[in-house]
């Protein structure tokens, strides 16, 4: 898929790229309700979040392991100690991406392989239930936001629009079922929600989209692009966002695969993860208006160096705020943000060893 890597509502591909708000994106947008509305539409099942500070569950899944369909439950201590269980679950193959779980941390979600949506509930002791193991609706599910209410899922589309390229929203019952709303807004390869402000991010049609942040005060976007058809190094876009207004400011390379981009929640710097390139970079602020950010370098890392880095996940509450868990091949390395632009490596959990250990999706409950 090549992207012209324009900063819109999705970031999409040539000139169907167009700012939408989302009052006008659906035909019947006057007429949907909201989730908590008292008209006659469903109401919210008011999901809060559950303590900051407690044993989290971790889902990951398996994708290369013999049963391909393999999903597992670890446990994150409120210290920060991860742990396997033990816990086991059958639902579809997630080879990548984030399991994304409501406030209450109960119901969670994954894309799949295939182009459905998974869908499981966790107990108190984080014994998994399957809700559904392969909702196939009208959408093809290449990526999943849960909206902040919880009582539905986001779903991006990111084919071509004549194949049905859009964004197509999931409700999730009180009873943790889900049930597919149709699409909410049509776009070509949507890859993420974001700004209705566009411009140009690399200054050419040659970069392929991978991963997209914003900084932790909102002044900045920056977009990785990981193509391996350009003859052009990966590199990743900083924009400046002001107001409603979004410029181009920079190009930062070389940046290889740099297939997650993660911000700390104490200031502007970005961790990123390299795929093919085995590492994890900090990119951190820097005194000038024109280039306000650079590649800080290489993190150190306690043991071996990450394997494939992927999936990544970031814990923004309690004693755990900052950190950040990376899916490898092997288990999940741990990183932590502190204030001062601090980067530290915490480590790898290994799940056991060769294809049956690799992690493809992965979720934390917030």
């Amino acid at each position: 898929m090549r992207a012209l890597g324009l900063v819109v509502l999705v970031l999409g591909c040539g000139d169907d790229s167009t700012s939408i708000t989302p009052d006008a994106a659906h035909p019947d947008a006057a007429a949907m309700p909201d989730a908590s509305s008292s008209d006659g539409g469903p109401m919210s099942c008011n999901r809060q979040l559950a303590s900051a500070d407690r044993v989290r569950r971790v889902v990951v899944s398996h994708p290369f392991a013999s049963n391909q369909n393999d999903w597992e439950v670890l446990a994150l201590s409120a210290g920060g100690t991860l742990a396997t269980s033990g816990t086991h679950f059958q639902m579809g193959r997630a080879t990548e991406g984030e399991i994304v779980l409501t406030p209450d941390g109960e119901i969670g979600a994954a894309a799949q392989s295939d182009g459905s949506v998974g869908v499981f509930q966790l107990d108190a002791d984080g014994t998994p239930h399957v809700i559904s193991a392969s909702l196939s609706g009208s959408f093809y599910a290449v990526r999943l936001v849960m909206d902040p209410s919880g009582d539905f899922i986001w779903v991006l589309d990111t084919q071509w629009r004549n194949n049905g390229g859009g964004i197509y929203r999931v409700r999730i019952g009180c009873d943790g079922m889900p049930s597919d709303e149709g699409p909410w807004a049509a776009s070509k390869l949507p890859a993420g929600p974001t700004i209705t402000s566009s411009a140009a991010s690399f200054g050419d049609d040659q970069a392929i989209v991978a991963s997209m942040t914003q900084s932790s005060d909102g002044q900045f976007v920056l977009i990785g692009d990981n193509s391996e058809f350009s003859g052009i190094p990966n590199r990743v876009a900083v924009l400046a966002i002001s107001g409603s207004a979004v410029e181009h400011k920079q190009v930062l390379s070389p940046v290889n695969d740099p297939v997650a981009l993660v911000p700390s929640p104490f200031d502007n710097t970005v961790l990123a993860t390299s795929g093919y390139g085995n590492a994890l970079y900090v990119l951190e602020t820097q005194a000038s208006a024109t280039e306000p950010y650079r590649i800080r370098g290489e993190l150190t890392y306690q043991g071996a160096r990450p394997q494939l880095p992927g999936a990544t996940v970031a814990i923004t509450r309690g004693m755990l705020r900052g950190r950040v868990l990376v899916a490898e091949v092997g288990g999940v390395r741990q990183v932590q943000f502190a204030a001062g632009a601090v980067v530290t490596v915490r480590g790898l959990t290994l799940l056991g060893s060769g294809s049956e250990a690799t992690v493809g999706a992965l979720g934390v409950q917030p």
